[in-house]
């Protein structure tokens, strides 16, 4: 009987292997594995960049460097009025003569006033809206990195998958050649008719095990055909190439408070709601007004020499906008500005308290994975395959029943399932620690 040795994500095998286990551990070129070795990132991003939810955010990202381009030199717009008046004035006098006069008067006036904001308010504004677009520029990257960590969670199990089905499928095959065995036995005279049901039983266990684990197959490539639609193949090779590439990117936790995107975002909120709070301090502030006026002015007097009077006036002056009744709403907002700084703070505070815990715990259970991968490499599985021959040895010369040869199968079977399941966690965890240190994606926060 042949068993499979697991080792880090590759088959490695005793005694004969059937051809789809010879492709698992094919050897390859270091051409070869040049070639492949970014063929899973080449993947991963192809998807990225078709993704439509991924172009949606990055419109937004757009808009954002939109509004604040130039928001700094963006004055309030210049305020212009025209002004004509017309009038009739009667004037009666004691003394003089005569004593009546009657006067028509048109005058037309123009004036330009510019509105000036306080010293600070233009360039606060502008901080806030450039912070706006950081964040937005960030939480694009964080959807880059959630799409890529998502996605390369779906590979693995995938992978994962389709060598548990190659697993069990060689299992199955060599439960029915026993049950074969056994029903030949038993129409030979020897064993027994519950040796035979017990091992058609344990057959068609197996394969309730293989129409699952092809219906999670099939379900998961189709989740996968929502990100990239093409046909698509990765060999264990560029599974182990891509993860080993990956693993050694990977910083220490120092390197963790000044590569985690969230933490990024975190600290662009913290800045943003600083300068909210200043924006919301300069609105106590008075803004002026810079305004320059003509004004011209004709008077008909029937009793002057000429009948008429002309007059031009010139006008500059400035007004102030007292911040009187709003004064009572800033308070209000100044406030709510402080309190909002006061939570931008603790929030970052938060983040780098979380990502470090969470970094320490996922590296804690990279060990305990890798521990296993070694234990079940050079222990169990040896060990499983030797008490299956045994029990596989006694059946032969009728020293033990067929229950101890099931079982035999049973363990090594689970060995190297769990081997299989084992090896995905260590790669998710990999792909975990890669996300929080934003290495899954080159330049994802640049």
């Amino acid at each position: 009987m042949k068993y499979f040795k697991i080792q880090a994500g590759t088959f490695a095998a005793k005694n004969s292997i059937p051809a789809v286990f010879c492709a698992l551990i094919a050897f390859q070129s270091a051409a070869g594995e040049s070639l492949r070795e970014n063929q899973i990132e080449i993947f991963i991003n192809d998807a990225i960049n078709k993704n439509l939810y991924i172009k949606s955010r990055e419109s937004e990202s757009r808009a954002s460097h939109h509004a604040a381009k130039n928001s700094s030199r963006t004055y309030p717009d210049p305020e212009i009025m025209i002004m004509k008046s017309r009038g009739e004035m009667n004037e009666t006098t004691l003394y003089s003569q005569p004593n009546y006069q009657h006067s028509r008067t048109n005058a037309l006036e123009y004036r330009v006033t510019q509105p000036v904001p306080f010293p600070g308010k233009l360039t606060t504004e502008a901080s806030v809206k450039k912070s706006d677009a950081r964040i937005s520029e960030l939480k694009l990257s964080l959807e880059k990195n959630k799409t890529a960590s998502e996605l390369l969670s779906m590979l693995i199990d995938l992978r994962r998958l389709e060598d548990q089905i190659a697993v069990t499928e060689d299992f199955y095959n060599k439960i029915i050649v026993l049950s074969k065995v056994a029903s030949s036995r038993y129409g030979s005279g020897g064993g027994s008719l519950s040796t035979v049901t017990s091992i058609k039983l344990r057959a068609n266990e197996y394969r309730d095990r293989l129409i699952l684990l092809k219906g999670e197959k099939t379900s998961q490539k189709i989740n996968l055909d929502y990100f990239n639609d093409k046909e698509f193949s990765f060999s264990e090779t560029d599974f182990d190439l891509y993860f080993k590439n990956l693993r050694a990117k990977i910083p220490s936790e120092n390197e963790l408070e000044k590569n985690s995107l969230e933490l990024a975002v975190a600290e662009e909120m913290q800045k943003r709601s600083k300068h909210e709070k200043n924006r919301s301090r300069l609105s106590f502030a008075p803004d002026i007004g810079v305004f320059a006026g003509y004004r011209k002015e004709n008077m008909n007097n029937e009793y002057l020499m000429y009948g008429e009077r002309k007059e031009e006036m010139y006008s500059m002056g400035i007004t102030v906008k007292v911040p009187v009744w709003s004064s009572f709403a800033n308070v209000s907002d100044y406030k709510e500005k402080k309190e909002m700084k006061a939570s931008a703070d603790l929030a970052r505070e938060d983040y780098l308290k979380k990502i470090q815990y969470r970094y320490r715990a996922s590296s804690e259970m990279l060990k305990v994975y890798e521990e296993r991968m070694e234990l079940i490499n050079k222990v169990l599985i040896p060990q499983a395959a030797l008490s299956m021959k045994s029990s596989r040895l006694a059946w032969e010369t009728n020293k033990a029943d067929f229950s101890a040869l099931l079982e035999g199968y049973d363990s090594l079977y689970r060995e190297n399932m769990t081997a299989l399941e084992v090896r995905s966690k260590i790669r998710k965890e990999t792909v975990f620690l890669s996300d929080l240190q934003n290495v899954i994606l080159k330049n994802a926060s640049e």
